[in-house]
């Protein structure tokens, strides 16, 4: 365990590999097989660097590196190795790379209004990728790796789960009555981010009716918090 800035923190492994390809191709969704799996060996090369270092996807890297040119090293595009990961890590700032492994600049210093996915507990290594990507109007996504070994993949979507596991939670809590409800409640209480506000609307419903139902005298009851769609939810987090 090592503890950064007060906040403590198990060793990371690198994404697994179900969850990389999944969460790359739901962020660029032309990207293709051997792109991704390009990334996959860049990944595992930045995880085995002796120092951290930061790289970022984008779909408009040329014209980025182009933009940012005063505050980042523009190179002849130049597909991403091993050798020249190693060697672009050493200089501050971020490698910029578009969505086939080819490298526009080195060194790149990233720019980007403040994000609520900010954290201070976190380094600006970190936080500058996060506030580049969240400003984006394209796709982008970056890999960073702290100096305390941290991993992160930014950004890393939740998982996708199947649509009618969440159909059938939400059509079993509208007909359940309280000896009959508990599975559905917990099973919706755990998923809540992918409800859309139709359904966030039936479960409350189903809610106000089961728990305004009578109950024994000395018997405790649940009462749960009320569901609202997510911000970010959208039907990219449903499968089937």
């Amino acid at each position: 365990m090592r503890c950064r800035f007060g906040e403590a923190r198990l060793p990371q492994e690198t994404i697994g590999k179900e969850r990389f390809i999944d969460n790359m191709r739901r962020v660029f969704d032309s990207i293709d097989a051997a792109a991704i799996g390009r990334f996959r060996t860049i990944l595992d090369i930045l995880a085995q660097l002796p120092h951290g270092g930061s790289l970022v996807i984008a779909s408009d890297a040329a014209s980025e590196a182009k933009r940012l040119e005063r505050q980042g090293t523009v190179i002849s595009p130049t597909p991403l190795n091993k050798a020249l990961i190693e060697r672009a890590t050493l200089i501050d700032g971020t490698i910029l790379a578009d969505v086939n492994g080819v490298c526009h600049a080195v060194g790149v210093i990233l720019d980007g209004p403040a994000s609520v996915e900010s954290t201070p507990s976190r380094g600006s290594r970190y936080n500058s990728a996060v506030r580049y990507v969240a400003a984006a109007s394209v796709p982008r996504m970056a890999f960073v790796i702290s100096e305390d070994r941290t991993l992160d993949v930014v950004p890393l979507l939740r998982p996708s789960v199947d649509r009618s596991k969440i159909e059938q939670a939400v059509a079993g809590i509208a007909s359940a009555t309280r000896p009959t409800y508990y599975k559905f409640r917990a099973f919706l209480d755990d998923h809540r981010f992918y409800l859309n506000e139709e359904q966030c609307l039936t479960v409350n419903e189903a809610l106000d009716r089961i728990e305004a139902e009578p109950i024994e005298m000395g018997k405790i009851t649940i009462v749960t918090q009320r569901f609202k769609p997510h911000p970010s939810f959208n039907e990219s987090y449903l499968k089937g």
